[in-house]
């Protein structure tokens, strides 16, 4: 087997019927598409077959995508009242195309008269079959009939005979009739189509008169779809889709956009595609007798209704001498889709087909195909419309839900224990302020403590200063200031009977006087020369009162209190004394009365 590579331009195409399998290299390149190797194996089994067939694709890189054109896609086009335009998912399709193909799949599996098998298989002619025929007296209806063994005995002879082939491929071709007489399996058809307005350039095609638009579509077993999928899967291939015999020549560019009839030629089989207007009008597969079909088999199949372009291919081994014969029947060119060919390949009949389909069926689930195919796998559908979406969407939600949850948790956690240790740090900072504070004002506190001690003794201190340097002093010089100004406020018409003192601070004195005037300068003189001492007098009080020696007088009784802070100095008056600072005078420990005689009264 050659190497395997991934290009994007070069495809494995194989095809595959009852009677042969081919395999091919084909490069889809723009400017030169060619066919770079071809095998073809005659098989009992495809799927022991294609191993060998594979194999002998050898000097040239395999590509991984492959392509199949199998005898099992039944091709049909299909009248459907859908636009080109109109949106369809992949599953209503489905659903739409295969009531149309449960009655063409059944007879499309016809089974086939043993020699025929032989013919197609190449271990007879067309002539050598035609005269077992005759020998055995039959007519052509009865040719058909497979459980007559005369005309099994009959060709098995003349195989054996003539030497073409032996007793194995004789089992082969009779594995082959049994397997076409068996009945189709009950199973799922899964289907493929091309969209109308891709087979063409010209997007405005003409709509038919009844509203109907051309679908070419194809269809097959479920089961060989999987079955093709997975023997290539196993070969190391990417089964990109499945096509049918006939159609697939519409993917060569060489015919866009013109009318024209393509007959693909095989053994036992000849696909007819008709092109009108740049669309797919019509493809059939028909099955023949013979291994070459003749020019007239291949006329009888056209529409002779109007002239248009007649192309040939197929594996036909003379498809330009029957080009030629078809062209002086019909009086009209017919020419053969023949494209290029590396130099070592070397096969009969035109790679038209395995080219159109290498370059078309790979784009089919991008609905760009103008060949009708089978893709590889189902497409699932959209999210909304697939059951196990919402529990999925649902499952996803809640663990995203839960998941979001945790991580905001766990975020909020992470803050929470960075915060919690920045408050620590922050708090055992504080602690440490608050223990130091505490330590400050229990200092400080000692320090008051010690403050209000001195502070009491600092006040005794001062007292007993002050007592010393100011009340004793002042003490001493204000007796024998009392007295001068009891002497000086006296006169011949007073008498003085009485001088005390209060411990409050306060000061009586107590005279007689022998007239009123006498009184009035006696009470004046004694309040101007007590006030320097910060004595104020208090209303004083006069009054008629027989005397010594029972003379008629007034008796004056004086009131001194010292000046209170803030007071106005004097009795009745707002002036201060401006020669002398107003003095406090020390307070007496006990009263005492003297008498300008010094007796005690």
């Amino acid at each position: 087997m050659g190497w395997l590579t991934s290009g994007s331009a070069r495809t494995l195409v194989i095809e595959s019927d009852e009677f042969s399998l081919r395999a091919a290299v084909v490069n889809v390149s723009r400017r030169n598409p060619r066919v770079e190797a071809v095998s073809q194996i005659l098989p009992r089994n495809v799927w022991t077959a294609l191993p060998a067939a594979l194999e002998r694709l050898s000097g040239v890189r395999i590509p991984k995508r492959a392509v199949v054109l199998s005898s099992d896609v039944v091709p049909t086009v299909l009248r459907l009242p859908l636009s080109p335009g109109s949106a369809r998912s992949w599953q209503q399709m489905q659903q739409l195309l295969r009531w149309e193909f449960d009655a063409l799949v059944a007879q499309h599996f016809v089974p086939r008269p043993l020699g025929e098998i032989l013919v197609c298989r190449g271990l007879l002619t067309d002539e050598q079959y035609r005269s077992v025929r005759e020998s055995a007296g039959l007519e052509e209806s009865a040719a058909g009939n497979l459980g007559d063994r005369a005309i099994e005995r009959l060709l098995e002879q003349t195989v054996m005979e003539h030497g073409q082939g032996s007793r194995s491929d004789l089992d082969d071709c009779l594995a082959i009739q049994e397997r076409l007489e068996q009945p189709l399996p009950e199973e799922d058809l899964v289907c493929g189509w091309a969209h109308p307005a891709r087979t063409t350039e010209s997007r405005n095609a003409a709509r038919s008169v009844d509203g109907l638009q051309p679908w070419f579509a194809c269809g097959m077993l479920r089961s060989v779809r999987d079955n093709w999928r997975e023997e290539l899967a196993q070969l190391g291939f990417r089964l990109a889709g499945i096509g049918p015999l006939a159609g697939c020549s519409t993917g060569f560019g060489q015919l866009t956009g013109e009318d024209a009839s393509i007959l693909e030629i095989r053994p036992g089989r000849i696909g007819l595609t008709e092109i009108r207007a740049g669309r797919i009008e019509d493809v059939r597969l028909l099955p023949v007798s013979q291994s070459a079909p003749t020019a007239e088999q291949c006329q009888s199949v056209l529409d002779q209704k109007s002239p248009h372009a007649i192309w040939l291919a197929g594996t036909h081994p003379d498809l330009t001498g029957l080009a030629e014969h078809m062209a002086a029947s019909l009086e009209q060119p017919v020419k053969v889709l023949e494209p290029a060919k590396d130099p070592g390949v070397h096969a009969p009949g035109s790679m038209t087909p395995l080219i159109g389909a290498a370059s078309s069926i790979p784009s089919v689930h991008l609905d760009k195909s103008p060949v009708a195919a089978v893709v590889a796998r189902d497409p699932a559908p959209p999210l909304r419309q697939r059951p196990p979406f919402w529990w999925t969407a649902v499952v996803c939600a809640t663990v995203l839900l839960i998941g979001s949850v945790e991580f905001l948790t766990q975020q909020q956690f992470r803050e929470v224990d960075t915060n919690t240790n920045t408050e620590e740090e922050k708090l055992a900072l504080y602690k440490g302020e608050a223990e130091r504070v505490q330590r400050k004002t229990e200092k400080i506190n000692q320090l008051n403590g010690q403050l209000t001690e001195t502070q009491s003794t600092l006040e005794v201190t001062t007292t007993r200063s002050q007592f010393l340097n100011e009340s004793v002093p002042q003490r001493i010089q204000f007796v024998p200031a009392l007295l001068t100004a009891v002497a000086g406020a006296s006169s011949e018409s007073i008498v003085v009977n009485r001088i005390s003192e209060s411990v409050t601070g306060s000061t009586e004195i107590e005279a007689w006087s022998l007239t009123l005037q006498a009184a009035q300068r006696c009470i004046q003189s004694l309040e101007t020369r007590l006030k320097p001492w910060g004595l104020v007098m208090q209303e004083p009080r006069v009054q008629s009162k027989i005397g010594r020696l029972d003379l008629p007088g007034y008796l004056i009784k004086l009131n001194f209190a010292e000046i209170e802070a803030g007071s106005p100095n004097g009795s009745g008056s707002s002036e201060t004394d401006d020669q002398e600072p107003e003095r406090s005078r020390p307070q007496s420990a006990a009263p005492s009365q003297t008498t300008p005689e010094g007796n005690t009264p």
